[in-house]
């Protein structure tokens, strides 16, 4: 018989809420992360490095 394991989630999910209304969906997995708009049935993915170049390009700069 085979050991039994725990295998560990490969993505966590996070429900996007503005006030009480659903934002969308936001699913982040080791290789990339995925949007998916309320009401929509469609996921848009980003891979860490695409992530990585939007986030530099168009994030703000926080202090350590």
């Amino acid at each position: 018989m085979a050991k039994m394991t725990f295998g560990a989630p490969v993505s966590q999910t996070f429900t996007i809420k503005e006030g009480k209304k659903v934002f969308g969906t936001l699913r982040v997995r080791p290789s990339g992360v995925l949007w998916k708009p309320r009401s929509a049935q469609v996921w848009y993915a980003l891979s860490m490095d695409e992530l990585g170049v939007l986030a530099v390009k168009h994030g703000t700069q926080m202090a350590k």
